[in-house]
């Protein structure tokens, strides 16, 4: 059931979000009136536009509170999920072209971000369980596969100083 799964998932995020996004400000517009400063912390005032954004899960980029920034990505994600798993039951060339052209998209376009970034991995995350929970055939052959594949990675992934391993390199996400 698609509207309990996405009625849930509302329920068990948002309120608690809302009460710890209302404390900080709450709590910042305090110390800031009191002649305080916030100083080097991961939380900032937000003005109205990025207060809004964030009530709604559409920013996870300039956060009242840094730790936040995986709820709006996880949120989305819960919107997507019974989108690509329908894909996956019922359409699986357009399950694997949505995951091509994400990483298309990502790797040479300016299509950038973390949801674009991530889809991939998300996307075969639900092939995989789908391979396991059917028992097919290549499961015995996964502790072998999986050196291949992290070797693999780590030869196409480009460096990037320490952020080389990252989330968002395909590569890993085959692996």
């Amino acid at each position: 059931n698609v509207a309990e799964f996405f009625a849930k998932r509302i329920v068990r995020i948002t309120p608690p979000y809302w009460i710890a996004l209302g404390i900080i400000v709450l709590l910042g517009q305090l110390v800031i009136n009191s002649g305080g400063a916030i100083g080097q912390t991961s939380i900032s005032m937000p003005s109205v536009w990025q207060a809004l954004r964030q009530l709604v899960f559409f920013d996870h980029t300039d956060l009242t509170n840094s730790s936040f920034w995986s709820l709006a990505v996880e949120f989305r994600w819960y919107l997507v999920f019974p989108i690509v798993l329908w894909l996956w039951i019922s359409q699986r060339r357009a399950f694997w072209t949505v995951i091509a052209a994400c990483v298309i998209a990502y790797q040479f376009t300016l299509a950038g971000g973390v949801d674009m970034g991530t889809l991939p991995c998300f996307m075969l995350g639900i092939a995989a369980a789908a391979v396991r929970v059917n028992g097919h055939p290549i499961t015995r052959w996964a502790p072998f596969l999986l050196p291949v594949a992290i070797a693999v990675a780590v030869l196409l992934e480009p460096t990037r100083g320490i952020y080389w391993l990252g989330q968002d390199q395909f590569g890993w996400h085959i692996a």
